[in-house]
């Protein structure tokens, strides 16, 4: 029997949301699937690199440059709050007058169900028209350890970092900017630091941009032949089967998903654990993530909105401690 609640391919989030036409769920589902399709397929790390494009817009804020779209942010759990900090903070980032670079780390966890540590390398470049914001994320091999080393270590280089990262969850929640030598480009920097060559080599010869257009040519006919499949499911079984339909569809084309990857479990692993017993998926996989949650209270030292009901130690936005705050943290 299974005990985790997370699929890397959640296929009801990709119901069309409020105000989005079926097209637009249609889209925003292949950005998904090819994400997916890439960090979780069983493939050397160089392999697994997701390169995707931001624009900046006039509100400041970083939206998907095929739809135009803001994502969606869901507050629903811990992993939630500490992540979508992040992603404003590179918000943040993105509309300041500056230079350098942003590296977002997601570090393993056992508390978070994350088995492999993520790094997402943000790149601005502004045009006459636009700033885009080109995010590279990196599977890696590294423990939460290594993960606070290696953030450390880059963010000497720059002064606007100003939290201590000293705990997972802080750095999951704090982006690190950091400002390579002039003259060196920021991946022979991040090589020093991380040493993995295959995977700068892809992006040193563009390679990881390519891979990912190929990628969405392979998953896109795959969306549109099961859309329909998701939008009449009617439970969680159906959501998971027609999941699994899309990863074996994937595998015809030699792209096969982890069994137990870094966002969650295969849909067709969930399909073999828990066969037999289609009324278990309700309880597995209905919502069971926010079962514990409870209203979000208000650090006392910096007032930033915090989820209760998970035992978090450390605030995630300016590292107070329980022990020293009471409940902030």
């Amino acid at each position: 029997m299974i005990k985790e609640t997370s699929l890397a391919l959640n296929t009801r989030n990709w119901l069309p949301k409020y105000g989005e036409t079926v097209e637009e769920a249609k889209k925003r589902t292949v950005n998904d699937f090819t994400a997916a399709s890439l960090e979780q397929r069983e493939a050397p790390l160089e392999e697994r690199i997701n390169t995707y494009i931001y624009v900046l817009d006039q509100n400041s804020q970083l939206c998907d440059k095929e739809s135009g779209k803001r994502p969606t942010l869901r507050w629903e759990t811990e992993t939630d709050h500490l992540e979508n900090t992040a992603f404003e903070a590179m918000e943040d980032w993105a509309a300041k007058d500056s230079s350098g670079n942003l590296a977002w780390f997601s570090p393993p966890s056992n508390r978070h169900r994350y088995t492999e540590a993520r790094l997402v390398v943000l790149e601005k470049e502004a045009t006459e028209k636009e700033i885009l914001i080109v995010c590279r994320a990196f599977c890696l091999p590294h423990s939460e350890n290594e993960c606070l080393y290696i953030a450390k270590e880059i963010a000497k280089t720059s002064d606007q970092n100003t939290v201590n990262i000293n705990a997972g969850d802080i750095l999951r929640a704090t982006p690190v900017s950091f400002n390579p030598p002039s003259n060196i480009t920021w991946y022979e920097y991040l090589e020093k630091q991380i040493s993995e060559p295959k995977i700068w080599e892809k992006v040193k010869n563009g390679n990881d941009l390519r891979n990912k257009e190929e990628a969405i040519l392979v998953s896109e006919p795959v969306v549109e032949k099961y859309f329909d499949l998701i939008t009449a499911a009617k439970n969680a079984h159906e959501y998971v089967l027609v999941g699994a339909l899309m990863e074996r569809e994937m595998a015809r084309s030699g792209i096969i998903f982890q069994a137990r990857g870094s966002c969650g479990i295969s849909n067709q692993e969930a399909l073999q654990s828990l066969r037999g017993n289609k009324g278990i998926f309700d309880t597995v996989f209905t919502n069971s993530a926010t079962a514990n949650y409870e209203a979000s209270f208000n650090c006392p030292k910096c007032h930033h909105s915090i989820p209760s009901g998970y035992g978090i130690t450390v605030c995630p936005h300016c590292g107070a401690r329980k022990e020293d705050y009471g409940k902030c943290a």
